[in-house]
């Protein structure tokens, strides 16, 4: 055997490894890979209001591996809200998030480790698989003043405290 030969059948595994390994990694880091056992989520997030599927992919939320493959996937709360702060790396420092008309939020209140540190799925759990009606990444007030955080401000008349427009009026 000719030493180009042995290069060329050298370079053809290399072609041949790297391929399989492209392959792998661009089907199973897929939403349509992980659709097809996780078909409830799938169409959870197809439906979302922040993260879906134009903007968003599973593996960006619970991929642990460089490679892809499904048994390095990861739900878990603690490894999801890593993720979270890795494409939202300044949010918990911001006192107002700015362009929302809906919700005043001082992330950093809720995050800085003085008199809390909640992480970002306490609030957030509904961000790619909301089940409402009407699709949100926000928290539901009922979570707020659940617990001794936030009873006082369950005043109707206190709705400015956390929101920017009164939503509810009470009945006259």
């Amino acid at each position: 055997m000719n030493n180009s030969y042995k290069y060329a059948i050298v370079l053809v595994s290399i072609i041949i490894v790297v391929s399989i390994s492209i392959l792998l990694k661009t089907t199973t880091s897929s939403n349509f890979y992980c659709g097809l056992c996780h078909f409830k989520e799938k169409n959870l997030v197809r439906t979302s209001f922040a993260h879906n599927l134009k903007n968003s992919t599973c593996a960006g939320c619970h991929d642990e591996s460089a490679f892809s493959i499904s048994k390095h996937f990861n739900s878990s709360p603690e490894f999801v809200n890593k993720r979270c702060e890795s494409c939202h790396e300044k949010i918990r420092f911001e006192k107002e998030v700015k362009g929302k008309k809906i919700i005043k939020m001082n992330h950093y209140a809720h995050m800085d480790g003085k008199k809390t540190n909640m992480k970002c799925l306490e609030c957030h759990s509904n961000v790619a698989h909301d089940i409402s009606n009407y699709s949100t990444n926000r928290p539901s007030m009922v979570g707020c003043f659940t617990g001794e955080c936030h009873a006082k401000e369950k005043d109707l008349k206190k709705c400015d405290y956390c929101h920017y427009v009164k939503l509810v009026y009470p009945e006259k």
